[in-house]
This record gives structure tokens, C-alpha cells and sequence, in this order.
């Protein structure tokens, strides 16, 4: 299921007011999709240059996000890329506050939300999805071809230097951090236990 929506998901109305603001109609489509790219989780801010202008300078329209007329289906197992999809709040575990969160620049962190991220600009939100659970008890004596995607204790596995992954801290809580190679980027003397984290992928 893709999370991508269709540039014609947009209230007619304002796909009306945006024809008017134009002199070719041709481009609609694209000033339709850049406005979509650059949604956030309250608003869709639509240009038009000033050579596509009637006016012929610059225009901004900006509309709530309410003018969509569907929103992505949230993949409650999975990724979700943003902000199609929005973070939910009747999560599983209500006592979550923390998502899973892969930035565009390919980094993953976790982060909170709350009609927001704490901390960090839309723009730079590509994916989210909840944290995975806590290990109830941690593999040991697994082959290299079992230790995917299944949390590990530390330190008796080693990461690979420069990954990202889940770890599982002494607090209980479930966050990233890199492995440098002698010792991670946070959390260090906190982690119990790493996780790789899988890749979004849209189908």
C-alpha cells in the first residue's frame, strides 16, 4: 500500500482558485505536487512564479490541510512516510511518547509528536513508525544469518561501526544510537541490548 497521494486529492475549490491564479493550465500538476512535497502537518503552501502569474509576481497561496480531501491510510505496523500519513493518538501503548523517525538525510532517530515534532523542522521528517517493543528475553547463541532484526544483547555482540540502530536501555525505553566502533554515540553505559532497524519501503 502506497502512503503517496494523488495530486488530485485537493478540495475542487481550490484547484479552481489556483486555475484562476494562472496563465497556463498545463502546469497545474506540478504546482499541485510541489505543494503536496512541501506540506506539513497543518498546512499546504502552493507558489506560483511570477512567469506563471496573472498578476505577473509571485504568488503564495497557503490552505489548511484540511482541504484534503483523503488522507494517507496510517500503516499501524509499519513505516509511514510524512507528512502523508500524521502520527496517530490512539497508539497501542498509550504510555508511548516516543516514534521511530528516519529523517530525509537517511539519519534515524527517535522523536516526540505532539501536532508537531519536538525538536525538529517538518522539512526534515521523510518517515515514522513506533518503536519496536522491548525485549522480553535477548538471543544469544544465534548465527550471523539469525541475528536479523532481532534485538541483541551488548555487549556480547559487537555492531557494525557506523549503524544505526534500536537499543534498549537500562531505563526500559527504546531509542537509536550509533555504534562508533569503541562505544555509542548515546546512552552508552546504558544499553543492554541492539536492534537493526529495517529500511521504509513504499509498496
Amino acid at each position: 500500500m502506497r502512503s503517496e497521494l494523488s495530486p488530485f486529492s485537493i478540495d475542487r475549490k481550490i484547484i479552481n482558485t489556483l486555475l484562476q491564479l494562472m496563465k497556463e493550465r498545463d502546469y497545474l500538476e506540478s504546482v499541485l505536487a510541489n505543494g503536496l512535497s512541501s506540506m506539513n502537518s497543518r498546512e499546504i503552501p502552493f507558489y506560483i512564479d511570477e512567469e506563471l502569474s496573472v498578476t505577473g509576481k509571485e504568488i503564495w497561496l497557503i490552505v489548511s490541510r484540511r482541504h484534503l480531501t483523503k488522507e494517507g491510510v496510517p500503516n499501524i505496523e509499519g513505516w509511514n512516510q510524512y507528512p502523508f500519513v500524521l502520527p496517530w493518538e490512539n497508539r497501542a501503548s498509550p504510555d508511548k511518547k516516543l516514534w521511530l523517525v528516519k529523517l530525509k538525510d537517511g539519519r534515524f532517530i527517535t522523536a516526540e509528536y505532539n501536532g508537531g515534532w519536538h525538536r525538529w523542522p517538518d522539512e526534515k521528517i521523510a518517515f515514522f513508525r513506533d518503536p519496536s517493543e522491548a525485549p522480553t528475553n535477548l538471543c544469544r547463541n544465534l548465527s550471523d544469518t539469525e541475528k536479523s532484526n532481532l534485538w541483541l544483547p551488548y555487549p556480547e555482540h559487537v555492531p557494525v561501526t557506523g549503524k544505526t540502530y534500536e537499543v534498549f536501555i537500562s531505563t526500559g525505553e527504546v531509542r537509536t544510537a550509533t555504534w562508533r566502533g569503541e562505544d555509542w554515540s548515546y546512552f552508552n553505559a546504558k544499553v543492554k541490548a541492539f536492534k537493526e532497524i529495517e529500511e521504509p519501503s513504499l509498496i
